[in-house]
């Protein structure tokens, strides 16, 4: 049996997870032509990072790529 992915508890995951690492962000799933993808409304302040790489497993995971 498996469990339908609800997307509410997974933003509240993430939410968590990034104020528990010191950032507070709004996040937002948005659809795009390659399918949902989050959206980060406020508060990372990366404005000059190229890429946000999310690793979701047991726990969440989050690292910076910079240019």
């Amino acid at each position: 049996m498996t469990r339908e992915w609800d997307p509410d508890d997974m933003l509240v995951r993430l939410k968590l997870a990034f104020n528990e690492a010191g950032w507070l962000v709004d996040l937002d799933v948005i659809q795009t032509p390659w399918g949902p993808r989050l959206a980060f409304r406020h508060g990372l302040g990366l404005d000059h990072v190229d890429e946000l790489i999310l690793t979701i497993e047991a726990g969440i995971k989050a690292r910076v790529i910079r240019p």
